[in-house]
C-alpha cells in the first residue's frame, strides 16, 4: 500500500471516528432530553395529582357541608310552615274570641306555662305584652319586678320563635338570651315571682349547656344543675325541668341521675298532657314536645344502664313497661323490646309532630345501640343505614362504619369512615357513648376514631 492510500485510510478511519463520536454526543443528547422531559412529567403529574387530591377533599368536605347545610334549612323551614300554620289558627281564635281583659295575673300565667312546659303562642305573648303596657281592671299595674319578669319571658320567646342556637365559637351570651339573663337575674329574689324567675334563668343555662358551642360540656352542665337545684327539690319540678337536668345527666354518663330525671318527666309530661288535652294547637305541640324529649331520653338511658350493668334500675323499668307498650315490638330480645319501644313512642310523638324525617331520625339513629346490646350487628347496620339516608349524623356514621367493616360491607364502611374524618371530633361525645356500648363494641368505635383522628383523647370522669 502506498503512502497515499495509508493517508486515505486513515483519512477515512478518523472521519468514521468522528461520525460515531457525533452519533453517541447526539444520542446521549437525546437519552438526556428524555430523561430531563420523564422528570419533568413526573414532577407535573405528581403537582397535577396533589392538586386532584386537594380538590377531592374539598369537594368532598363541600358536599359534606352542603348536606348537613341542606337539612339544616329542611328543618328550619318545616318548624317554620308549623309556626305559621299554628299563627294563622291562633289569629282566627283570637279573632272570633275578642278582646280579653288585661290581667296581671294572666301574664303570670302565661309566663308559667311558658318556662314550665315551653307553651308559646300569639295569645300569650300578647297577654304579656298588655301585662306590661296597660293597667287591669281593678286599676292595678304591673310593679317593676312583674315588668321585669314578663320582658325576661317574652325575651326568651322571641329566641324560641328564632330557632336560634349558641353557635362554635361564640364568646358570651347573644345578646337576646343575655338580656333575658339580666331580667330573671334582677327579680330571681322578689316575693311570688323568685321560682318563676329561677326557672327562666335554669332555661337560658340550658340553653347554653345543649348549644353547638358547649355541647353539654362539664362544667355548663354543672352550672344547669345549680340553676335547676335553686328551684326547688326533684320532687317539685316541671317536666321542662326534669328533661333539662335528664338530657346534661345522660351526656355527662350520669346514668342514674338521668334514669331519675327522665322517669320523672315521662310521668309528669303524660300527666299534664292529660289534664290539658283540650287546650290550643300551640298547648297540644308544646306537651307532645314534653312526651317525645321524656321518651327519647327514657329510651336512650335504659340502654346506657343495660350496656353499663346497672342493677338500681326496678322503678325505671316498671315505668318504662306501663308508658312504653312493647307489643307491637316483634324484633329485639326480652333485654331490649322494652327499649325500641320508648324510642318507637318518642318516633311516633315526632311525627305527629310533623317532623322532618331528619329530624326524625334523631329518635331512630339511637335504635342501633340497642341492636347492639343483642349483639345484633346486621340490625345495627340496617338501621343506621335507614338513618344516613335522611341524613348525617355524627354518632350515626361512628356506627355505621364500624358495623359495616365487622360484617364485610366494605363500600359503606368507606363512606361512614370518611364522614367520620368530616365531623370533629367534639362531636362524638365519646363520653356518652361508652356508656351505650359494651366495651368490646366501644373500642371497635374508640379505635375507628382515633384512626381519624389521632390528637383527640376524650376527656371522661
Amino acid at each position: 500500500m502506498t503512502e497515499k492510500e495509508d493517508s486515505e485510510l486513515i483519512a477515512l478511519v478518523a472521519a468514521e471516528q468522528r461520525g460515531m463520536r457525533g452519533i453517541l454526543v447526539a444520542g446521549f443528547s437525546a437519552l438526556f432530553l428524555v430523561v430531563a422531559m420523564s422528570a419533568a412529567l413526573g414532577a407535573y403529574y405528581y403537582f397535577v395529582a396533589q392538586t386532584l387530591a386537594e380538590d377531592s377533599e374539598r369537594l368532598e368536605r363541600r358536599a359534606f357541608e352542603t348536606r348537613i347545610l341542606a337539612s339544616d334549612l329542611s328543618n328550619r323551614i318545616a318548624g317554620q310552615e308549623a309556626s305559621i300554620r299554628r299563627n294563622y289558627a291562633e289569629m282566627l281564635s283570637i279573632t272570633q274570641v275578642g278582646d280579653q281583659s288585661v290581667s296581671i295575673d294572666s301574664g303570670l300565667e302565661a309566663s308559667i306555662d311558658f318556662l314550665e312546659r315551653g307553651v308559646r303562642s300569639l295569645a300569650s305573648e300578647q297577654r304579656l305584652e298588655q301585662s306590661i303596657e296597660a293597667a287591669d281592671p281593678t286599676g292595678t299595674t304591673a310593679t317593676a319586678s312583674q315588668t321585669a319578669l314578663f320582658n325576661g319571658v317574652l325575651l326568651l320567646m322571641e329566641w324560641e320563635r328564632g330557632g336560634d342556637e349558641i353557635p362554635r365559637g361564640a364568646t358570651g351570651l347573644p345578646q337576646t338570651l343575655r338580656e333575658a339573663q339580666d331580667a330573671f337575674t334582677s327579680v330571681q329574689s322578689a316575693p311570688g315571682l323568685a321560682g318563676i324567675a329561677k326557672t327562666g334563668l335554669a332555661w337560658i343555662a340550658f340553653e347554653n349547656a345543649s348549644s353547638p358551642r358547649s355541647n353539654y360540656a362539664l362544667e355548663d352542665c354543672d352550672a344547669l344543675f345549680a340553676a335547676t337545684d335553686a328551684i326547688g327539690a326533684l320532687e317539685t319540678l316541671g317536666p321542662q325541668q326534669l328533661y333539662w337536668r335528664g338530657q346534661c345527666a345522660r351526656k355527662q354518663g350520669l346514668v342514674e341521675e338521668a334514669l331519675r330525671n327522665y322517669s320523672l318527666a315521662v310521668q309528669r309530661s303524660e300527666a299534664v298532657s292529660t289534664d290539658d288535652a283540650g287546650g290550643s294547637a300551640a298547648r297540644r305541640e308544646a306537651l307532645l314536645t314534653l312526651e317525645m324529649n321524656a321518651f327519647h331520653g327514657l329510651g336512650t338511658v335504659l340502654i346506657a344502664a343495660d350496656a353499663g350493668g346497672y342493677q338500681s334500675v326496678n322503678s325505671a323499668h316498671d315505668l318504662a313497661r306501663d308508658a312504653c307498650p312493647t307489643g307491637e315490638i316483634t324484633y329485639g330480645s326480652d333485654r331490649t323490646r322494652l327499649m325500641h319501644a320508648c324510642l318507637q313512642r318518642a318516633i311516633d310523638l315526632r311525627r305527629q309532630l310533623q317532623q322532618t324525617e331528619n329530624q326524625v331520625s334523631g329518635s331512630g339513629e339511637n335504635i342501633s345501640f340497642a341492636y347492639l346490646l343483642d349483639d345484633d350487628f346486621s340490625g345495627a347496620f340496617a338501621n343506621a343505614e335507614a338513618v344516613e339516608r335522611t341524613g348525617l349524623f355524627a354518632w350515626n356514621e361512628l356506627v355505621r362504619a364500624f358495623v359495616a367493616r365487622e360484617i364485610g360491607v366494605a363500600g359503606a364502611a368507606e363512606d361512614a369512615r370518611r364522614n367520620v374524618a368530616l365531623f370533629q371530633a367534639d362531636e362524638f361525645n365519646m363520653c356518652e357513648i361508652r356508656k351505650l356500648l359494651k366495651p368490646p363494641h366501644y373500642e371497635l368505635a374508640a379505635a375507628l376514631l382515633q384512626s381519624e383522628h389521632p390528637d383527640f383523647t376524650p376527656n371522661c370522669t
